[in-house]
């Protein structure tokens, strides 16, 4: 959360629920939700499995798709760097550092902190999601870590004010968009349209504000 509620394998809520929802009855369509790993979402678009693919941004591939795959713009996603509660928020030097411990996801690109990792400053704590970044955050077993502001914003406002997450400095920025498959089920250009009728009406903004 608060991009997707999921409940026993089904995805009942947030922000992709209602997205994704209101992008399939514009697109006179049912939407059909496939709960995946990040590591084979490119392969299940090149396999048809899924149509479309959201928030994604080409900013995160060192190759991306072709630019008739990308629907139009979404939403800006900032990654931010984390700190618990009690540690100084101020943001480090990273040059003064050494192999200090940052949680981050398996198989997301981090494209400002890289050069720090390969240069020794900090070392990547792995975990298989956001929410684990967060909650090994939280129990004090990494000094930093990385999620995207909405994620971290969730996670603050289920806890008490003491035990928030401090948001230190963002450490990168993307607009994102939809992907879509190279051979969607139903037409590409009706999915297209469809993306861009949410956007452009206000209903993407409507939905990204009651998760503020």
């Amino acid at each position: 959360m608060p991009f997707a509620d999921v409940q026993q394998g089904q995805v009942k809520g947030g922000i992709l629920f209602e997205l994704m929802s209101r992008i399939a009855v514009r697109a006179g369509a049912q939407a059909r939700f496939v709960i995946l790993p990040s590591r084979r979402v490119d392969r299940a678009l090149e396999e048809g499995t899924v149509d479309l693919h959201c928030p994604i941004s080409p900013a995160w591939y060192t190759n991306p798709p072709p630019a008739e795959r990308w629907t139009v713009p979404l939403l800006r996603i900032d990654d931010v760097l984390l700190a618990p509660p009690g540690q100084d928020s101020r943001p480090p030097a990273f040059e003064s550092l050494r192999q200090v411990g940052v949680g981050v996801v398996l198989g997301y690109r981090y494209p400002t902190l890289e050069a720090w990792f390969e240069g020794g400053q900090l070392r990547r704590e792995v975990a298989p999601t956001q929410e684990k970044v967060l909650e090994k955050l939280a129990l004090g077993r990494t000094p930093y870590g990385v999620t995207n502001r909405f994620v971290a914003e969730w996670f603050n406002r289920q806890r008490p004010a003491k035990e928030r997450m401090l948001i230190v400095k963002t450490v990168d920025s993307a607009q994102t968009h939809c992907l879509l498959a190279p051979k969607t089920g139903i037409a590409a250009a009706r999915i297209n349209k469809a993306v861009r009728e949410v956007v452009e009406s206000g209903e993407l903004a409507a939905i990204l504000a009651r998760y503020h």
